[in-house]
């Protein structure tokens, strides 16, 4: 999407020049002029919704219609792991169910390998240079400095209101 375009959806009263250059913004106007006029005729029942109203009317969203389905090809990648890891223990002459619970007790180590973890990670955390920490505290105030920003910017979008 050009800036341009961004920019008059933006702020359409502000940017209605752009509509006799750019043919996919005229249409997407005349759309919603479309549908503000079908909503003006309109009468809504009493106990009706004005919501239901508009949502029937209004045009579908790209992302609408599409469906997310990551976790279908996840469970299909881990089973092809499985399957290929159980493969090569028993290519290799291991029972595949024994093979893979020695490799996970193998790589989790028992909790002494997680203390003796915890300790290094504490030994180098109190010995690091205090540029180090500084770094750290910085990274810290960046990133809420942008969720911050980023909460307080004002909504953006085509503001649907009743003229």
């Amino acid at each position: 999407m050009k800036t341009r375009c961004q920019q008059w959806i933006d702020d359409p009263e502000n940017h209605e020049a752009h509509l006799l250059e750019c043919d996919s913004c005229r249409t997407r106007a005349e759309e919603l002029s479309q549908v503000d006029r079908s909503l003006s005729a309109s009468v809504v029942e009493p106990g009706g919704s004005i919501a239901s109203l508009v949502t029937d009317r209004l045009p579908v969203a790209t992302w609408e219609g599409a469906r997310h389905r990551a976790w279908g090809l996840t469970l299909l990648v881990i089973a092809l792991i499985t399957l290929l890891t159980a493969g090569l223990f028993a290519w290799v002459g291991i029972p595949p169910a024994e093979g893979i619970a020695d490799s996970a007790q193998s790589a989790y180590g028992g909790p002494e390998s997680a203390a003796l973890l915890s300790d290094s990670v504490g030994a180098f955390l109190r010995n690091a240079p205090r540029s180090f920490h500084a770094m750290i505290l910085l990274a810290f105030l960046t990133v809420n400095f942008i969720l911050l920003a980023l909460l307080r910017r004002p909504p953006r979008g085509y503001d649907v209101r009743s003229r």
